[in-house]
């Protein structure tokens, strides 16, 4: 998987940008097709009784900031784009709301098809520490539809695939800059052999670091 999108950043942004293309459509195309079959399985008397568990809200700041923190890209832009501020004032506003639209209509429709107690409910999924692939199975079973967990295990697949090329396209370029490698063949090699290595050793040998630091957060 690094060394093959890991490649793809090193070869360049364009390369990026066009394969990103391509995922964000299969992501998009799956997630709003998924989003409509799970509208009406939700059950709206759960949502209503959300607002007693406001006080937890602060707990989701780690999961918020990573998920919204694209912040990391801009630079990346700039040097794709040019300087050009209502252009990249624009990609970062859509950037921004069209996620923000689809984080709400997925948190509508977790919060509001799982039960808070029970057997496919959050009280089991806190018990497994909060398992993704658990939550999948959850709503699976609840929704008894074959498509829709073969729409969120594809979103889910493609979601890393597309938060990888974005996170380590910016980190990639942050790093030439910051140790000034030259924009060649051999400069960008040095730099991916910087940006990828570090992270790989720690997905190989800290396999649970990021849940880890995520429970302590």
């Amino acid at each position: 998987f690094t060394l093959i999108f890991g490649g793809v950043v090193c070869w360049g942004t364009d390369k990026v940008d066009y394969l990103n293309r391509g995922l964000m459509s299969v992501k998009g195309l799956t997630l709003v097709i998924t989003l409509l079959l799970l509208m009406p399985k939700i059950h709206f008397s759960q949502l209503v009784h959300m607002h007693h568990h406001l006080h937890y809200i602060w707990a989701l700041a780690p999961i918020f900031l990573t998920s919204f923190g694209f912040h990391t890209v801009i630079p990346s832009l700039v040097n794709y784009l040019g300087p050009d501020v209502k252009n990249l004032r624009k990609i970062i506003i859509l950037g921004s709301t069209i996620p923000l639209v689809l984080y709400s209509l997925w948190l509508m429709s977790t919060l509001g098809m799982l039960p808070l107690h029970g057997l496919y409910s959050f009280d089991q999924l806190a018990k497994a520490h909060h398992s993704v692939g658990l939550l999948m199975v959850f709503m699976d079973k609840l929704s008894h539809s074959t498509f829709i967990s073969w729409g969120l295990n594809t979103f889910s697949n493609v979601a890393i695939t597309t938060s990888f090329l974005g996170v380590t396209l910016g980190l990639f370029d942050f790093l030439a800059d910051g140790f000034q490698r030259p924009n060649s063949k051999k400069g960008r090699l040095h730099t991916a052999l910087i940006t990828f290595i570090p992270p790989l050793c720690c997905a190989i040998f800290f396999q649970k670091g990021f849940l880890k630091l995520s429970i302590f957060w």
